[in-house]
């Protein structure tokens, strides 16, 4: 993340008369507490979700997300003195061989304003493997439960829609900002964040809530293509212009 960029969306609210304060208190409203059926209501939001993905794959003929991607091979080597709890996976100097893909969310053209992602194969195999990570660009994903998701389907369907959903709650403003990139000059000269929190156990047994995130190497502490104040303030508008 860039240490002087920043985001201007409440900014950018503001100025078009929003009521920014009411907005900032909408994105902390709490999440209900799980009723008698919200197991079995999880389960089938889940599958439906798995299906349309499923059949708009299928009749496409393609990946609805992330379609054209660039790969490499390589090799990822454990610290010798890692600062994570021990484990018996990421053990120290152990090697992996890896599959990277990268690949932009929605634009095949690079110069448009967009979701970057990296994923790691731990295994230099087709199928399978005991580890796939994947990241993206921004440290938070602008959609985080079954609601949001749903939301952030709908916003697809255009323009119009993607600007329905930004104003629909400042926290899918905000953060498709911050997870946007115009024009990188690499992919290799931005950082990505697993969005997801998973669980890592130590070998104690212990459990640990454990993020990863994917830096260039000498990373000066800037992504190369953050959203300007034209892109932030017109995101909808610019999201698909070069």
């Amino acid at each position: 993340m860039c240490d002087d960029w920043k985001n201007l969306v409440y900014e950018a609210l503001a100025e078009q008369g929003n009521d920014v304060e009411a907005m900032k208190t909408k994105e902390f409203e709490p999440i209900p507490e799980p009723g008698f059926f919200s197991g079995a209501s999880l389960a089938f939001k889940t599958t439906v979700f798995q299906g349309v993905f499923f059949a708009k794959s299928f009749f496409a003929r393609r990946r609805l997300t992330h379609k054209n991607g660039v790969g490499a091979v390589g090799t990822a080597t454990v610290v010798s003195h890692p600062k994570f709890p021990q484990n018996d996976f990421f053990t120290p100097n152990r090697e992996f061989s890896v599959r990277l893909r990268h690949a932009n969310l929605t634009n095949d053209d690079d110069r448009t304003l967009d979701v970057r992602a990296a994923s790691i194969k731990f295994a230099d195999i087709e199928e399978g493997g005991p580890f796939d990570l994947v990241m993206n660009t921004g440290r938070a994903c602008p959609f985080w439960n079954g609601p949001t998701v749903k939301d952030f389907m709908a916003s697809k369907r255009g323009n119009e829609a993607l600007q329905e959903w930004l104003m629909k709650n400042s926290a899918y403003y905000r953060l498709a900002v911050e997870s946007s990139r115009r024009a990188p000059s690499s992919y290799t000269q931005l950082s990505y964040y697993s969005q997801m929190t998973m669980e890592l156990r130590d070998e104690m047994g212990e459990k640990h809530h454990a993020r990863f995130r994917l830096i260039p190497r000498h990373y000066s502490g800037q992504d190369d293509g953050m959203p300007d104040k034209r892109d932030q303030y017109n995101y909808a508008r610019f999201r698909l212009i070069p």
